[in-house]
Parts: C-alpha cells; sequence; structure tokens
C-alpha cells in the first residue's frame, strides 16, 4: 500500500478513533494530583485505549526513590458489570457536559488535606477510600466502601442525587449537595467485615427549609434525638444542613427554580466554575452559592437517539435575556466531641453589589486566609476582588492596624448595616518597643466584604484561573490584562511582576516565593527564551525535547510560543524557570517534595504522567515516571 493511501485511511479513521477512545485519552493518566509531601500522587486512568471506565490509581515512590502504581478503587470490583452501563443523575450529566468529561466510572474525585481520605461517586453512588500505610514495608495500603448506603436506599427522594462531594480538609465530613439540600456526612467509623451498618433511628426526612429568598437563617433541628451509645461503632450519618424551597401566594409548594449548592449554567460554561459551595481550610465553615432561574428562559431539548422520550426542559440565559440570580452565603458549623454535626452556628448572606457585579466567577479559600471571590459585571468589562469576612469577623482583634482601616472604610461605604461597631479593640503591636495599639474601629460581622482591587477593560477581561490568590504570608496575586503590552499579565499587591509576552493561562500554585504557572510565549514579544529551552535546540535547528527531526517539523510543532501551554514557575521579580522542556499541552501539581507533570507533548497523540521526586524548583533532585 502506498504512503498516500495510508494517510488517506489513517485521516478517514481519525474521527470514529478520536472518538472511541475519548480524544486518545483512553488508558493514560488524567486528574493527577499530588498528596501529602508530594512523593505521592492521585490520578485516574481506565484499563484500556478504548475503556470508558476509569478507576482511582495512586503513584508513590519507596524508600529507595523506586517508582510504583496502585489502584485504589476499581469501578467495576465495586458496583460489577453495573459499571459499564452509566446511570448518573441529569445534574451531573449536564455537569459533564460543561466540563467536556467523556469517561465514566471515578471521573473526579475529592481530597482531604492530608492525603489519607478520597470521596467519588460511581453512577450516583457515594463512596471513600482510605489510604494507609504497611507497618512493615512501608508501602500504601488502601480500603474503599460506600458512605450513607442505607440511607440514600431509605428516601433516595430526600438524600439523592449525590452531586458533586466534597469532604473537609479534616477528613471527617463530606459535604454535598441535592440541588435542593446542602447535605452534610458525618463519616463513621469502619463497618467490621461482614457487619454492614444499620440505619439510625429517628425521622429521615426532617430537612431545614430556607425561604427562596436567602435571607432567613438556617436553624439547626434536632433530627435524631440521642447521639449513638459512646460504647458503640459511630455509624455514617446524613443531616440537610440548609435547604431551599419555594411557595405559591396560597403558601403551597411551587414550580422549584431555585438551586443551591451548584454552579449556575453561566458559570460553568462560560468561566470554568463548577464548584458550587467551599468548605473552609479549618473544617469549621461552609461558602455556598444558591441561585433563583426564574427569570431565564427555558429551551426544550429532545434527544434525537431516543424519540420516545419526551423534550426536556432547560433554564438557558441566553444573549439579551435575564440571567440567574445569585446569592453567596457563609455559614458556620458546630460539631460534638464525636466530631458529629450538631448545628449552625453562625449565618449571614454576603455582601456585594450584585446588581453591578452579577457574576461570581471565582471563590479561593486558603489556609490562614479568608475566602476571596472574585466578581463581574454582565459585560466582563469591569471586576472587583472582595475578601468575605469570616475569621476576621470571629477575631477582629487579630486584625492588623492597615486592615482594620480598610476594614473601617468599607464600613462607612456603602455597607453599615453588616457592621458591628465596637469601642477599642486592641491589635498585637509589631513596632520596636512592642507595645499594642488601641484606637477606635468597626469589627466586620461574618458575610461582610471588603473591595481589595478593581479592575476594567472596556473590551473584554480575560479570566485567568486559580487567581485571585493570597501567598502565604498576605499578599495578592491577581490577574491584568495589560493592553499596553497585549498580555495576560500577573501582578502582586498590584505591581505587575511576569514578563510582557509571557501570557499566563492558569495559576496552579501560589508561594511567597514564586507562582506555578501555564503559560504561552509570544515570540514577537518575548523572543528570550530561558536558558532550558534554548539548549534543548541543537545549531542546526533540530529540536531534540520536541521529537523533531528537521526545522520545518520544529516550525509546525513549535518551539514554545503560542501554540504551547508550558509549566513554568515565576518568582516575583519576573524570573522563568521552566517546569516543561518539550513543547506541548501540560498542566502540573506540586506539594513541598514533589510535583506531577501531565498531558502531551505535540509530535505524540497520547497522554502522559511524570511524577518528580524532590524539589527540582528548590535545588532538589527530580525522579521521572511516566
Amino acid at each position: 500500500m502506498s504512503e498516500t493511501n495510508d494517510v488517506t485511511d489513517a485521516i478517514a479513521n481519525l474521527p470514529r478513533r478520536r472518538a472511541r477512545t475519548l480524544r486518545f485519552t483512553c488508558g493514560a493518566p488524567r486528574s493527577a494530583q499530588t498528596i501529602g509531601n508530594g512523593s505521592r500522587a492521585l490520578f485516574l486512568r481506565s484499563d484500556g485505549p478504548e475503556d470508558l471506565v476509569t478507576a482511582l490509581w495512586l503513584s508513590w515512590f519507596d524508600d529507595s526513590s523506586e517508582h510504583h502504581e496502585t489502584k485504589l478503587a476499581d469501578p467495576r470490583e465495586l458496583l460489577g458489570a453495573t459499571a459499564d452501563s452509566e446511570n448518573v443523575p441529569a445534574e451531573e450529566k449536564a455537569r459533564r457536559e460543561r466540563a467536556r468529561e467523556g469517561g465514566a466510572g471515578i471521573v473526579s474525585y475529592s481530597v482531604d488535606a492530608d492525603g489519607n481520605r478520597v470521596v467519588f461517586t460511581i453512577n450516583g453512588r457515594l463512596f471513600l477510600t482510605e489510604i494507609g500505610n504497611d507497618a512493615a514495608t512501608g508501602a500504601p495500603t488502601s480500603r474503599t466502601r460506600e458512605l450513607a448506603g442505607e440511607w440514600l436506599n431509605e428516601d433516595p427522594a430526600m438524600y439523592t442525587p449525590v452531586l458533586n462531594p466534597r469532604i473537609a480538609p479534616d477528613g471527617e465530613h463530606v459535604l454535598y449537595t441535592t440541588g435542593t439540600y446542602l447535605m452534610l456526612v458525618d463519616i463513621g467509623d469502619w463497618p467490621a467485615e461482614g457487619e454492614p451498618f444499620e440505619v439510625p433511628e429517628g425521622e429521615l426526612d426532617n430537612g431545614v427549609e430556607v425561604e427562596a429568598d436567602a435571607e432567613e437563617s438556617a436553624l439547626s433541628e434536632g433530627l435524631y434525638g440521642d447521639e449513638e451509645d459512646g460504647d458503640q461503632p459511630l455509624t455514617d450519618r446524613i443531616t440537610a444542613i440548609y435547604g431551599v424551597s419555594a411557595e405559591d401566594e396560597d403558601g403551597n409548594p411551587a414550580d422549584n427554580t431555585w438551586k443551591i449548592g451548584l454552579a449556575e449554567f453561566v458559570a460553568g460554561e462560560e468561566m470554568d466554575r463548577y464548584d458550587g459551595f467551599w468548605w473552609s481550610p479549618d473544617s469549621q465553615h461552609v461558602l455556598f452559592e444558591s441561585f433563583d432561574t426564574a427569570d431565564e428562559p427555558t429551551w426544550y431539548i429532545s434527544d434525537p437517539a431516543n424519540p420516545e422520550t419526551a423534550a426536556t426542559g432547560r433554564r438557558y440565559p441566553r444573549a439579551l435575556t435575564r440571567n440567574a440570580d445569585v446569592y453567596l452565603t457563609v455559614i458556620s458549623l458546630a460539631f460534638d466531641e464525636n466530631y458529629r454535626y450538631a448545628g449552625i452556628t453562625g449565618n449571614a448572606d454576603v455582601a456585594w453589589d450584585r446588581e453591578a457585579y452579577e457574576y461570581v466567577a471565582a471563590v479561593n479559600w486558603q489556609l490562614g486566609h479568608d475566602p476571596l471571590v472574585l466578581v463581574q459585571n454582565r459585560r466582563q468589562t469591569r471586576d472587583q476582588v472582595l475578601e468575605v469576612a469570616v475569621e476576621t469577623a470571629e477575631e477582629p482583634e487579630a486584625l492588623s492596624d492597615d486592615v482594620a482601616a480598610t476594614w473601617a472604610q468599607a464600613a462607612s461605604a456603602d455597607q453599615s448595616e453588616r457592621i458591628v461597631e465596637t469601642d477599642v479593640v486592641e491589635f498585637g503591636g509589631d513596632n520596636e518597643t512592642g507595645e499594642t495599639s488601641s484606637f477606635a474601629s468597626s469589627a466586620p460581622t461574618l458575610g461582610a466584604t471588603r473591595v481589595l482591587e478593581e479592575h476594567a477593560n472596556e473590551q473584554w477581561i480575560d479570566l485567568i484561573q486559580g487567581t485571585p490568590a493570597y501567598t502565604t504570608d498576605g499578599r495578592l496575586v491577581c490577574s491584568l490584562n495589560d493592553m499596553d503590552t497585549d498580555t495576560n499579565r500577573l501582578t502582586v499587591d498590584g505591581r505587575p511582576f511576569t514578563p510582557a509576552g509571557w501570557n499566563v493561562r492558569t495559576v496552579l500554585d501560589v508561594t511567597d516565593t514564586d507562582v506555578l504557572a501555564v503559560v504561552q510565549r509570544a515570540p514577537e514579544i518575548a523572543p528570550e527564551v530561558p536558558s532550558a529551552w534554548a539548549e534543548s535546540s541543537d545549531d542546526d535547528g533540530t529540536t531534540n525535547g520536541a521529537g523533531a527531526s528537521d526545522e520545518s517539523i520544529a516550525s509546525m510543532i513549535g518551539r514554545h510560543d503560542a501554540r504551547s501551554f508550558d509549566v513554568v514557575s515565576i518568582d516575583y521579580s519576573g524570573d522563568i524557570t521552566p517546569v516543561t522542556t518539550v513543547p506541548g499541552q501540560w498542566t502540573a501539581s506540586r506539594a513541598e517534595h514533589g510535583m506531577v507533570v501531565s498531558g502531551r507533548d505535540m509530535t505524540h497523540a497520547n497522554a502522559q504522567m511524570f511524577h518528580i521526586l524532590g524539589s527540582p524548583l528548590r535545588g532538589g533532585a527530580g525522579r521521572e515516571a511516566d
């Protein structure tokens, strides 16, 4: 067969092969995330090039720095043959469509701060995997079980669907949404083998109803009577901690156009924000979204593959129509001595100019800081970076003088109704004498906000995922659409620090010394490249790192130009250290002593993953595993 026929056949077969392999991603590692100190990483992978059912895997290094991979949870082992027949809720299907997710089985997961517990759903059921260590060998061990399965079976109308489960950073609880209720799962003790938990006594459908205007306080109710006997193992338990409902003029249940704990359509489709609630790093608070779609028009979508199925109505905010009405609420949670949910102790709507800034574009809640919220106007030409008072509201005495002054300014600018006046606040002194300073101040209440930065671009503001963010020491990293240099840059406390011509697309990690980011370089603006990239090209034009054999191929695949999404470290003086040296589409996750890089280069269709042991950006030695 001639070379021409081979090429023609390859082109003809490409669409089918691309579809059957989910764009050549089946059987390849994806969704990689470092856990612990970075010597371990979670990832998802199916068993073959046309297998859609993905399992949960662990990449790890032993004491001799030898690399290993361990399958932690296999949907086929947990569900049997039903794992191959997808049966997921409609809301989850919609989320997957917006995220361009075509896989089955375990398609996403949530891990606690220590990397010991992982939660995920398979076919609408909630599962927990615990990762331990073999005492003799140090090798990882794992066990997996379904969480609160009896509850889901007992009253599915109340407790399902299980959408977007997120484990608390402390690993003691799981929060998920049904779209109508926020459900909190107390994780019970691990049952003895062959001894399933029984369903606890008490009414299971006694949820907490909150008016659809999102203004009423959520009240903690006694859902269970007496807690389990202290001598007995604690069982999984589900509590409806917050909900939305709608009533007609006569007080009867009406068509509920409200949702809770989900991202509205625009956020998922246009802003790549798929979460609708966020745990605080200390696991004591939750920030969540609720929205009303009543003003959005309804579109009816039929299924051509199933003509006997009636068209489904969906609220769709098309151009020149109203968007969903979005609220944010923050609550404080109480737990008993057994870490069981005991009620809501604080509840407040987040205050901002919702008419001027109707989009919630991003939320970021980092350890040691209050949450950051990025809001935008309808035209996406203006935005505000807001800090929401949570820990600040609980411990105002810990505020520095400068920060306290900005909260006082916020109190006098349209938010006085959310501020409690105090006479004197004592602050720990940082001056040379060690004395404390005191002055009349205004302490913010829970849910109050202050504007940290504002941005404007009369053409369009590009969102950069991962921003805004705090450094550990409290400096603010934001995105900047720099029209003068035609570059999407980053700023720290308002000062641009990433070089012109290096377009930042995603911020992956922020530390006190650098930002790990995905970038695209514009050679016409930034012709100079780091030495690591320059050294990968031979004098004769051959690009060894990209696998190119001559200048013509190198010109097609690029040399880290706008066609390449590279991972780099950028310090706050603008110096760039490449993480990836081969042009391609890459992403990464890092911890103190390890990093995992995944993606694909320009010369191969298959995806790749590299787990690097050590601290390559801090002078450590790296080891790779693909």
